[in-house]
């Protein structure tokens, strides 16, 4: 019996030994892989911090050392990958150098001053190339410039090519199409294509009263057109292209009409109306002679200012009585009088 016992408890006490065993070799293998994962992380923030340190910009001013003296396409990439900042490719864009200002003209992220740099000093570009063109008008296109930068480009970019970008401009303002006025460069304004860049220009940047009357001071002819047939004429820019109508042949029935149907859908107001019928423009004339919404001041305007008009003309009388016929319910009896001393035929028959 005694024998018997002793063989249970050896047997007891030999798996109690056998699992505190177990237990130490598990807590040893869990020690282990703790820190082997621990190992792991302090890898992986050392590559972390490694992908920083590549992600690194460099400084303003050792990026612009090296954007000064860029020579080759390569430079200008690696100078951008380093520092894209707006002073560092201001740097870039001044050197005149053909490879930095390709490379910004290529740039997804070209900021508006180093464009406007470029378009003002241009590098050897063959501006007769159309890869040179696509440059061009995709980077102005792109590139966000304020109202003084879009300026800048059109009065001192004196490529065609550049004149071009700028007018075809998606977000042009009316700032820059304002000078583009003033300064057409080498732009055809005999072309049926220019005259319509310049309209889809006014429709785009609608422009106000006040840059209206600078483009009319521009006296060209392409904007002129535009804007006596767009949608955003304002009166007073009506009056004052009556007033000078540059080189316009108001001899041509096309003209005509652009003044006609510019003074049906424009608001005018009775000072207006009069400075168009006293304006030495023919076509400004008959446009308020046959204006619906023509005013007394405007037709006695008229029939004291008859010098372009053939008088002898059935088609002259029958306009000057149409229109004395319109307003005759709403006439003085004074009024009635002066239209009559006037002594002009389709006054007469007007006043009848």
């Amino acid at each position: 019996m005694m024998k018997a016992l002793i063989v249970v408890f050896i047997y007891l006490l030999a798996v109690l030994l056998l699992k505190l065993f177990s237990k130490n070799q598990n807590k040893s293998e869990l020690d282990f892989y703790l820190e082997d994962n621990e190992d792991e992380e302090n890898r992986d923030d050392v590559t972390d911090k490694g992908s920083k340190k590549q992600d690194f910009q460099m400084a303003d001013g050792d990026a612009i050392i090296l954007a000064q003296k860029v020579e080759s396409n390569l430079e200008a990439e690696y100078v951008m990958s380093q520092n894209s900042s707006e002073a560092v490719q201001i740097a870039m864009a001044e050197t005149k150098d053909f490879e930095a200002q390709k490379y910004l003209l290529n740039f997804p992220n070209l900021c508006g001053e180093a464009l406007t740099i470029i378009c003002e000093k241009p590098s050897t570009f063959n501006f007769n190339s159309s890869t040179v063109e696509r440059w061009f008008i995709d980077a102005i296109n792109r590139t966000k410039l304020t109202p003084k930068q879009e300026k800048r480009i059109s009065q001192n970019g004196k490529n065609f090519v550049i004149k071009r970008a700028m007018i075809l401009k998606k977000d042009l303002t009316a700032t820059g199409l304002v000078e583009l006025c003033r300064n057409p460069g080498s732009m055809n304004l005999d072309s049926d294509t220019v005259r319509r860049w310049y309209l889809d220009a006014v429709k785009r940047s609608k422009p106000s009263e006040k840059q209206q009357l600078k483009m009319v001071e521009s006296k060209n002819f392409a904007i002129l057109r535009a804007l006596l047939l767009s949608e955003e004429l304002k009166g007073e820019t009506l009056a004052a292209i009556s007033e000078s109508p540059g080189t316009m042949n108001l001899d041509c029935q096309d003209v005509w009409t652009w003044f006609e149907r510019a003074t049906r859908r424009t608001e005018l107001t009775v000072e207006q109306q009069v400075r168009m019928a006293e304006a030495n423009n023919f076509a400004s004339n008959r446009a308020i002679l046959i204006n619906p919404n023509i005013v007394y001041e405007a037709l006695i305007a008229v029939c004291k200012n008859t010098k372009n008009f053939n008088m002898r003309s059935d088609v002259v009388q029958r306009y000057f009585k149409d229109a004395t016929s319109r307003l005759l319910p709403k006439l003085s009896d004074k009024q009635k009088i002066e239209l009559a001393q006037t002594k002009i035929n389709g006054v007469l028959k007007g006043l009848m």
